[in-house]
């Protein structure tokens, strides 16, 4: 008879208390991050959603030609500012 092992690693529980309170921050940690990424898509779709009527109100080449303007002047004053 083979004897085949598997080519997926092994999943290793932690044995001392040391390892089992890091896993578990690590764990936390991931969720928080986690989270903290769902909240920046979250935000990103709700000025998104809520810029759509302004957009379609003046239209879409003059907003972006008016964000493009306003780039360009911040980025004049910002350079300015900062040499």
């Amino acid at each position: 008879m083979k004897n085949t092992t598997s080519s997926l690693r092994r999943v290793r529980l932690p044995r001392t208390p040391a390892e089992w309170l890091e896993a578990v921050m690590n764990f936390i940690f991931f969720l928080c991050g986690m989270l903290a990424v769902g909240c920046v898509v979250l935000i990103s779709v709700y000025m998104v959603i809520s810029g759509v009527p302004a957009i379609h109100k003046i239209g879409l080449f003059q907003f972006w030609g008016q964000t493009v303007q306003f780039r360009a002047v911040f980025s004049a004053f910002v350079f300015y500012c900062c040499c």
